[in-house]
């Protein structure tokens, strides 16, 4: 249609001359047949607005009604005249483009031939250029057999032989058994410690304190000995003659109750690790019963809801917990579950969740926070491990810190920097490091020592012995 293709073409030369461009090139001009009845098409609509305006107020036989309808039918009469000029004018520069189209396709088909042409030849040359080359190497090669040919003529045609030294017979050489063996033995202590120096080279887990410390700047809260126990390490008790056991988990609460904070004291910690089996369910246990020893009001959450272990730590019954909160099927203070220990009360994983994060993720996950944080002193978190799924990097971001911990002898480096890095990635505040089944028969723990001195009981008389003191697990819980 024509009004919109030159409507198309005004907008065109109005927006590449508002960018500063020149307007060659465009199908519109201002000045032609198609500007004129652009223009005339601009007046009549001009003249139609008027008209509606006066005919709310004037009669149509008006005379300034009249004179509005006069010119409008002159101004269509101009548009009918432009609309022909115009489209002559567009039928001429049609025809005049698709000259220009028929010629370069000329000029494109000529030089495609040209270029297959000059690839052909290019092709016959390197055909060339390969058989020269073949028959130079051989010619090389016809050449020094000529010259050997002419030395063998020189030197006589019989061969002459000159005996340097007598021959004996063969004798077999066998080096002695103890040369053998020192041979054997240092073979095999170079490949031993290759190989040992390799197996350093690839194993990169961390065994000590001071590794821990060449790899990471972290903060260490405390650290925690390896028990020597079978199975499942007991719950700490009031009374727990694991002294240096128990002492590691008083130094992680004082750690944590008089580290020096930029803004409000954190009530909420989440206890985590890059990867299972390095001891965090059991350490968020002891640390919530370190906490609820003291006299705070303590709320232990199992917030591992794929795999955790909390209700059968502490023998609850019940069957219900943490994950029906999130779906809001149970108020949490139904399902919270008192304990032994008189401030300290969990709330169990409840039935396993397919997907938790979308569930975390929630701010209603937040608000249910908030309210815990009105009935508990302090809350302690134990989450799935950091690379096994994406709950704990969902969830910390909402806690007020996060504890991670590290299991010695266990972990790599390179876990471990990960984990953290995914952490830090969300903005996570973690405040230190706990290292997990410390081996303190290293020299470097030698003060550990000095520690057993106070678990020695001193008001026994000499001669008499001493009951040791039995450690109880607590009793389960009936919930309903």
């Amino acid at each position: 249609d024509l009004d919109q293709n030159l409507d198309r073409a005004q907008n065109k030369t109005e927006a590449a001359s508002g960018q500063g461009s020149d307007n060659q090139g465009m199908p519109f001009s201002d000045v032609g047949p198609e500007g004129d009845y652009l223009k005339a098409k601009q007046q009549i609509q001009l003249l139609k607005a008027e008209r509606e305006t006066l005919a709310k107020d004037l009669r149509p036989n008006h005379p300034k009604i009249l004179k509005l309808n006069d010119e409008i039918t002159k101004q269509d009469k101009l548009i009918q005249l432009f609309r022909a000029d115009a489209l002559e004018k567009l039928k001429t520069r049609r025809e005049s483009i698709g000259k220009q189209m028929e010629n370069l396709q000329a000029n494109i088909k000529e030089w495609e031939a040209k270029a297959l042409d000059l690839s052909q030849r290019l092709a016959q040359f390197n055909r060339i250029k390969g058989k020269v080359d073949r028959l130079k190497t051989l010619y090389d090669r016809l050449t020094t057999n000529l010259k050997d040919i002419d030395v063998s003529q020189v030197t006589g045609s019989e061969d002459q032989v000159s005996i340097m030294e007598m021959a004996t017979p063969p004798i077999s050489v066998r080096p002695g058994l103890i040369k053998s063996l020192l041979i054997g033995f240092g073979i095999g202590a170079l490949a031993g410690l290759a190989i040992l120096i390799l197996l350093d080279r690839i194993d990169d887990r961390m065994a000590s304190f001071s590794e821990f410390q060449h790899h990471f700047s972290e903060n260490i809260l405390g650290q925690i000995p390896k028990e020597k126990t079978k199975g499942k390490v007991d719950l700490l008790q009031p009374d727990d003659a694991r002294h240096v056991f128990a002492e590691s988990y008083r130094n992680i609460r004082s750690s944590i109750f008089f580290m020096p904070y930029d803004g409000p004291r954190p009530k909420s910690f989440l206890v985590t690790s890059a990867v299972p089996s390095e001891g965090k369910s059991t350490l968020s246990a002891n640390l919530a019963i370190t906490m609820a020893l003291s006299g705070a009001r303590t709320l232990l959450i199992d917030c591992d809801l794929r795999r955790g272990a909390l209700r059968e730590t502490f023998g609850i019954s019940s069957k219900i917990g943490f994950s029906e909160v999130l779906k809001q099927e149970v108020n949490w203070r139904e399902v919270v579950v008192p304990t032994a220990y008189e401030t300290l009360f969990v709330l169990p994983r409840g039935k396993t969740l397919s997907q938790p994060s979308e569930h975390l993720l929630r701010e209603s996950t937040e608000a249910l926070l908030k309210e815990m944080y009105q009935h508990y002193d302090y809350i302690i978190i134990d989450s799935s491990p950091v690379l096994a799924a994406d709950d704990t990097t969902s969830l910390a971001p909402k806690i007020d810190a996060t504890i991670f911990v590290v299991r010695l002898s266990y972990t790599s480096a390179r876990l471990t920097k990960k984990a953290l890095e995914l952490l830090y990635g969300r903005q996570v505040n973690i405040p230190g490091v706990i290292l997990n089944f410390v081996d303190t028969s290293l020299p470097e723990y030698y003060y550990y020592q000095y520690s057993e001195y106070y678990s020695t009981p001193t008001s026994v008389p000499d001669g008499e012995a001493v009951a040791p003191v039995r450690r109880q697990r607590p009793k389960p819980i009936e919930t309903t």
